[in-house]
């Protein structure tokens, strides 16, 4: 018998892992971490901490890893049992699932 709470909690764990490896990969980035003054780091082309200083422009690694840590990004996740009978469905960011059934006639020409 399957256990519904280890599935569900497995999907949980399994979601906020990734998005906090996204995380983690951007922030890395900073000489302090975590331990960062985020408030020192600023947009502004005459900012003395510019935060692109960091980053990179577009078509840098280092900016696709930041792009992907804050926006963009988006992850569905389904398990259905053997049998058919339950279906988990986790997701991060703005991603959507549904759930449809599709019947089709194969015929040959």
């Amino acid at each position: 018998m399957l256990d519904a709470g280890l599935v569900t909690a497995a999907l949980v764990e399994g979601i906020q892992e990734y998005d906090k490896t996204l995380i983690d990969n951007l922030v890395s980035m900073f000489p302090k971490g975590y331990d960062e003054d985020w408030a020192q780091w600023d947009d502004a082309d005459d900012a003395p901490n510019n935060v692109f200083s960091v980053i990179g422009v577009k078509g840098d690694e280092d900016f696709e890893i930041a792009r992907r840590a804050v926006i963009g990004t988006t992850a569905l996740v389904a398990f259905i049992d053997k049998k058919g009978e339950n279906v988990w469905v986790a997701s991060l960011g703005d991603s959507e699932a549904s759930r449809s059934l599709i019947f089709w006639k194969a015929e040959r020409f």
